[in-house]
C-alpha cells in the first residue's frame, strides 16, 4: 500500500522535483536490503516459489476477498496460501536435476511427498593455487542456492561430496552458509583432509556430520548408493566417490571424476549393471567413458556438466564418438543450461532450461571457464 504509490508520485513529481525520485530509489533500495537480511534470519520460513497457475489463483482470489472481511472469506484464503505453501515444500512429484554450474558438477535431488533433499557435489571453481575467494556472489549462489531457495529448501539433508577438487567442492562454505545441512558423505579416506575442513565455515548454519563411506554402503531414507571407491582413499580423481540409485522409472549413475580404470573396475564387480541415466564422468573427458564401460551399461541418456568454451575442450570429441556408437544421448548443461527431470510414479519428463538454439549467441556472455 506504500511502494506502488510512491512509485507513481516520485514519476508524476519528477519534473517539479527531480530529487524526490531518487529518494524514493534509495529509500526502495534499502527496503529491499532489509529483506534480504530478514531472509537470512535464524527461523525464517522461505515460501518458496508456487506454480504459475497457483501464483494466478491466490492473485485472483486474494483481489476479490481483499475488501469482503468476513471471517469465512478470510479463512478460505489463508487456507488456499498453506495449500500453496505444502505443495511447494512437500512436491507431489520427485526430481533430479543437474545445475548449470559452469565447469563443475552439482546435482540436486529431491523425493516425492517429501521435503527430503540431497545434493551431489556442489561445484566450483579451480584456481590453480590461489587460495578461494569466499563472496557472496559466487555462482553456486546464483544457481543452485538460489534454486534451492525458489523451492522453499531451508536444509538439506545430505550432501554427497565425489573427491577434494574444487570443481566438485568448491561452493561448500556458500551452500553451508545459505541451510542447514545434516551431514557430508565423502569417499572413506577424506573426512579429516584440509581440502575439505577448510570449506566448512565456522559461521555455518549447522556443523554437519562427516560421514565416510565405501562401495556397498548405503544411506537410510535416500535411494542412492555406493558403488566406488572399494578401499580407503585419498579423495583424488581415480578415488571418486560412484553413486547409483533408482529415481522413478529409471535408474541414474553418478561417476564424479572416476578414470577408466575405475569404471573398469566397478564393471568387473558389478557384471550385471544397467543404467539408464548415466552421468558422465570427468565432464565428458576422454580419461573417463571407457566404450566396453558404456557398452556394458546401456545408457539412454548421458548428462555432460561442462562449462561453455571451457578450456579443455569438454566434451571430448573421442567420448561423443563412443557415445554415439553406442546409441546414447548426450544431453549438456553448456548447451541446454539447467537439465532437470522430474517424475510422478510410474511417469517422468525432462526439462532443460535452453532449447539449444541459444547456444550460439550466449557463448560471449555467460562463458564461465
Amino acid at each position: 500500500e506504500i511502494i506502488f504509490p510512491a512509485v507513481i508520485i516520485s514519476a508524476l513529481l519528477s519534473k517539479w522535483l527531480p530529487l524526490f525520485p531518487l529518494l524514493v530509489n534509495y529509500l526502495l533500495k534499502e527496503f529491499e536490503w532489509l529483506l534480504g537480511e530478514l531472509s537470512n534470519w535464524p527461523g525464517v520460513i522461505r515460501f518458496g516459489k508456487p506454480s504459475a497457475i497457483i501464483i494466478w489463483v491466490l492473485f485472483i482470489v486474494t483481489l476479490l476477498i481483499i475488501d469482503h472481511y468476513r471471517l469465512r472469506s478470510l479463512l478460505f484464503l489463508g487456507g488456499l496460501y498453506a495449500i500453496a505453501f505444502i505443495t511447494v515444500h512437500v512436491p507431489l512429484y520427485g526430481e533430479v536435476t543437474f545445475v548449470d554450474i559452469g565447469q563443475g558438477d552439482s546435482v540436486i535431488i529431491r523425493y516425492p511427498f517429501s521435503n527430503r533433499v540431497e545434493l551431489i557435489d556442489t561445484g566450483g571453481k579451480l584456481l590453480f593455487g590461489k587460495r578461494p575467494a569466499r563472496t557472496k556472489r559466487d555462482y553456486a549462489t546464483k544457481t543452485s542456492i538460489n534454486y534451492l531457495k525458489s523451492c522453499g529448501v531451508s536444509k538439506i539433508d545430505t550432501i554427497y561430496l565425489s573427491h577434494h577438487d574444487l570443481d566438485h567442492i568448491g561452493y561448500l562454505t556458500s551452500v553451508l552458509q545459505n541451510f542447514k545441512v545434516k551431514q557430508l558423505v565423502v569417499p572413506k579416506g577424506m573426512e579429516k583432509q584440509h581440502s575439505l575442513i577448510r570449506l566448512i565455515p565456522v559461521n555455518c548454519q549447522q556443523i554437519p556430520q562427516i560421514l565416510p563411506v565405501v562401495a556397498g554402503n548405503k544411506l537410510s531414507c535416500s535411494n542412492l548408493y555406493v558403488l566406488h571407491p572399494f578401499d580407503k582413499s585419498e579423495g583424488k580423481n581415480e578415488d571418486s566417490m560412484v553413486l547409483a540409485g533408482v529415481f522413478g522409472q529409471l535408474k541414474f549413475m553418478f561417476m564424479g571424476d572416476l578414470d577408466r580404470q575405475g569404471e573398469r573396475n566397478i564393471m568387473h564387480r558389478n557384471p550385471d549393471l544397467k543404467i539408464d541415466v548415466l552421468k558422465l564422468g570427468h565432464r565428458g573427458s576422454k580419461t573417463s567413458s571407457d566404450p566396453q564401460f558404456i557398452r556394458q551399461l546401456l545408457p539412454r541418456i548421458g548428462i555432460i556438466s561442462a562449462g561453455r568454451q571451457n578450456r579443455y575442450g569438454h566434451p571430448n570429441q573421442e567420448t561423443l564418438i563412443t557415445l554415439s556408437k553406442n546409441n546414447v544421448k548426450p544431453v549438456s548443461t553448456q548447451r541446454y543450461g539447467m537439465i532437470r527431470y522430474r517424475y510422478y510414479g510410474s511417469s517422468y519428463h525432462w526439462q532443460t532450461k535452453l532449447k539449444g538454439d541459444e547456444y550460439g549467441w550466449m557463448l560471449p556472455r555467460l562463458n564461465n571457464k
